[in-house]
């Protein structure tokens, strides 16, 4: 059985169970709720490659979503020194007829399988201070102890 803590309290659950929750956060001013922070969780197959998965990730993400594109993909630092790969991308959502603007930064961590994949979307271009925020947060990660 394991332990499992969120900020409201803890639980446990059995050995087996593989964590794919996702954490959503927005902004309690209304002027920013345009802009939201994602946790999100994955895991790579047995001696898969970061690279190969997000590959993968981007075919599935293109054939989904009408007009998605990846703008940029680099390689960025997590807190102190964990290496990532950062996707910027947009896509248009159809129901709505607007763009939306998003990055990710993807890292392992663990047992090297299982992923982080933080998201910053906004239905506004990134600016100044969008990208301000985005590297904050990315240098404020600290992995569990």
């Amino acid at each position: 059985m394991v332990d499992y803590i969120i900020n409201e309290g803890q639980f446990t659950l059995p050995n087996n169970i593989i964590d794919r929750t996702i954490n959503n956060f927005i902004f309690q001013d209304t002027n920013n709720n345009q802009l939201n922070f994602t946790v999100s969780r994955d895991t790579m197959q047995i001696n898969e490659e970061l690279n190969s998965f997000l590959d993968k990730q981007i075919k599935l993400l293109q054939n989904a979503i009408a007009q998605y594109q990846v703008l940029e993909q680099k390689d960025v630092t997590i807190g102190a020194d964990i290496k990532a790969i950062a996707l910027y991308s947009t896509w248009k959502d159809s129901q709505r007829n607007q763009n939306i603007y998003q990055r990710q930064a993807v890292f392992a961590v663990n047992n090297q399988q299982q992923l982080l994949v933080f998201g910053l979307t906004s239905l506004q271009p990134f600016d100044e201070a969008t990208d301000k925020l985005w590297q904050q947060w990315l240098t404020s990660y600290q992995p569990a102890r």
